[in-house]
């Protein structure tokens, strides 16, 4: 498909890159789900090879989605249809991880006034990485300081999900 005309058909007022769930397994620097072995690591827990991050996506293989699946081609196509950038970062793993994807963003020259913190990280599968909502609120406060230091004007949302108990949708 034609990207920039399908995007300002739609008129979206914002992009999300690299997009929603898939946020938590994504590599900025490779563009591409991280291995199993780093997902293992991370979670503690090995994901199954038919899962859905795991296998091949019939849209990886398009021209236009190879140019544009970088932050920097994202960026251009949020450009080409007038719409702001989110940049979903990935606490899950790690607080190196959000140095990173921040660093690509300031090497890369990519506007940076809106992010979002990850994606349904109530998921069982943040037992390991956060034991409890404290912890999980400790590496959100790392991330938002690492965030204000660039851009103290940044914008900074933050998936709340509905569940009333840590990773226990019965609590």
């Amino acid at each position: 498909p034609d990207y920039p005309l399908t995007f300002r058909t739609a008129r979206p007022t914002s992009l999300r890159y690299p997009g929603g769930t898939h946020s938590v397994v994504w590599d900025w620097e490779n563009l591409t789900i991280y291995s199993a072995d780093h997902i293992e690591k991370w979670f503690g827990k090995r994901p199954r090879e038919d899962a859905w991050f795991m296998t091949p996506k019939p849209w990886t293989d398009s021209s236009d989605s190879k140019r544009y699946n970088s932050p920097a081609g994202y960026s251009a196509l949020a450009d080409s249809v007038n719409a702001e950038m989110v940049w979903v970062l990935n606490l899950a793993s790690g607080m190196e991880t959000i140095d990173q994807q921040l660093a690509i963003l300031q090497d890369r020259g990519l506007p940076m006034n809106w992010f979002e913190l990850g994606n349904e990280h109530e998921n069982a599968w943040f037992d390991k990485r956060w034991p409890t909502a404290e912890d999980h609120l400790a590496d959100v406060d790392v991330a938002v300081e690492k965030i204000r230091a660039i851009n103290p004007d940044a914008k900074i949302a933050y998936p709340v999900d509905y569940h009333l108990g840590w990773h226990d949708p019965a609590k």
